[in-house]
């Protein structure tokens, strides 16, 4: 009975310092960088998304993480109504073997996306253009369509990061 009562208690206090912490962080207007919705009003239309890269695959997952990036944030718009129209240019993804064992072989690999992403006004002008890197680190096992699945994964999680940057890159850019 006596166990019962303070392992009750040690869950009730558990819960209200949740809830307190919870109430802290949103009472203080604490937002995580990069994730909020509303920062900027300005809407994008996407006019290119180019592979140079040799993997074919990477244009449709780049296709399906850019268009769910700037959909979820609201940002996507006609050409018509767009504010600014971008064109995305995967030049290349670097790889690389981070950890090797004695027989070397790969234990992890590091992929690299360079992501080059230029922004036109409605008059056709150039006036934003850079190219991104990130790398993302993915474990190699002897099972290959599972690495090749992490290497996607690892693919889709460089590109938002990539994404992300510009988005802030360009909102201070605009900002100016």
């Amino acid at each position: 009975m006596y166990q019962k009562n303070l392992s009750t208690l040690w869950l009730t206090n558990k819960i209200f310092y949740i809830i307190l912490s919870i109430l802290i962080i949103n009472s203080c207007g604490y937002k995580m960088a990069g994730v909020s919705k509303d920062t900027f009003s300005s809407k994008y239309y996407i006019s290119e998304i180019i592979n140079k890269d040799a993997e074919s695959d990477y244009y449709n997952i780049m296709n399906n993480e850019i268009y769910h990036f700037f959909s979820e944030y609201g940002l996507l718009e006609k050409q018509q109504k767009a504010d600014y129209e971008l064109r995305f240019i995967l030049d290349k993804v670097d790889t690389d073997m981070v950890t090797k064992t004695e027989t070397e072989q790969a234990v992890a690999s590091q992929i690299e996306p360079i992501l080059h992403i230029i922004v036109r006004d409605k008059k056709g002008e150039t006036l934003f253009d850079k190219k991104y890197r990130y790398y993302e680190i993915y474990y190699v096992t002897s099972n290959i369509s599972g690495n090749i699945q992490r290497r996607y994964d690892a693919f889709r999680e460089a590109l938002n990061y990539i994404l992300l940057d510009f988005r802030s890159d360009f909102e201070r850019y605009t900002k100016k």
